[in-house]
């Protein structure tokens, strides 16, 4: 069944800033008036702000994205797109003050400078507070288990899955930005690389969000003549493992916090971090910079991560 989307012009009548969620390094959360949506508002656009434009684009128009994957509906290409709003106090209803003071108000808040707009579904909590409550609150130990290793199970393959799929890597894994949302469905199924995997849910999915310092190798033009490579390589220069090796950080922790020292992983992950991966991915970086053959090689070490996530992380039988 495919997902609805409200369209945009439905959500920017609804986004009244009746409370403000949190303040980033990047930006400002705001809570829409019927609960539903939040709105982030760019506040501090880093020099990362095409690529994180694409990456957005690409969840709104990827019809079967994973429900890992927090669900973006709207976000502007412009940067002008406040400085417009603001011309002449002609403010959207997303933004309505009734009068000067709260003009003003907002003067002083946004400083009158160009916003970039993200709109997004709103998600009740963080896994850092979900974690914290189940702690305290859920007395079966098993259940705590069964809900942390499907956590632990989820995030590694939507992680996985953006690399494989587009060559996404986050770059700002966190507990504040996974959220847990409740579910009625009994299995998270994800498929890669035309392998299928399957996780038991115990009653939430975790969402992995906040893609503002995300990067992809796949986003990036590299057929245009006038490419500034010496500027661009850092959105190569980011090994994937990174992002899977931080993740199963925050999870050891947690289960170290109620006494589990294994989390149920291949005892091999040292090897992942330290896998011959390293090779293929110098020749992918040397086939950018020669402008020779890149994609070829891009697939080569996509492949061969693949394969030693199955082999240290999934603990799968891989030739070799």
């Amino acid at each position: 069944m495919e997902t609805f989307i409200p369209p945009v012009n439905n959500i920017l009548r609804q986004l009244k800033p009746i409370k403000i969620l949190g303040k980033g390094s990047q930006g400002t959360i705001i809570l829409s008036h019927d609960d539903n949506y939040v709105v982030k508002i760019y506040t501090n656009p880093s020099k990362n702000l095409k690529m994180l434009v694409r990456i957005i684009n690409y969840f709104i128009n990827y019809k079967n994205l994973p429900k890992t994957i927090y669900h973006p509906f709207h976000i502007t290409n412009q940067k002008n797109s406040l400085e417009r709003y603001i011309k002449n106090n002609n403010l959207p209803d997303h933004f309505s003050y009734s009068n000067k003071n709260n003009l003003k108000i907002l003067n002083q808040e946004y400083e009158m400078k160009p916003r970039l707009f993200e709109i997004m579904q709103k998600y009740d909590i963080t896994l850092k507070k979900f974690i914290e409550d189940i702690k305290n609150n859920i007395s079966n130990e098993n259940l705590k288990l069964h809900i942390l290793h499907s956590f632990l199970y989820q995030g590694l393959f939507t992680i996985l899955w953006l690399y494989m799929k587009k060559g996404i890597v986050h770059l700002d894994i966190s507990t504040e930005n996974f959220f847990v949302e409740k579910t009625d469905d009994k299995e998270f199924i994800i498929e890669i690389k035309n392998i299928t995997y399957t996780v038991k849910l115990y009653g939430y999915y975790l969402v992995l969000g906040d893609f503002g310092y995300g990067r992809s190798i796949e986003f990036v033009d590299y057929d245009n003549y006038e490419y500034d490579i010496r500027v661009n390589i850092g959105y190569l220069d980011i090994h994937p493992r990174n992002d899977i090796i931080n993740f199963i950080k925050i999870f050891k922790k947690y289960f170290k916090d109620i006494g589990i020292n294994n989390i149920g992983l291949n005892n091999n992950i040292g090897n992942f971090r330290m896998s011959n991966t390293n090779q293929d991915y110098k020749n992918m970086l040397r086939a950018y910079y020669k402008k020779k053959d890149f994609k070829l090689y891009l697939k080569i070490f996509k492949n061969e991560f693949f394969n030693n996530f199955r082999k240290y992380i999934l603990n799968e039988n891989i030739e070799s």
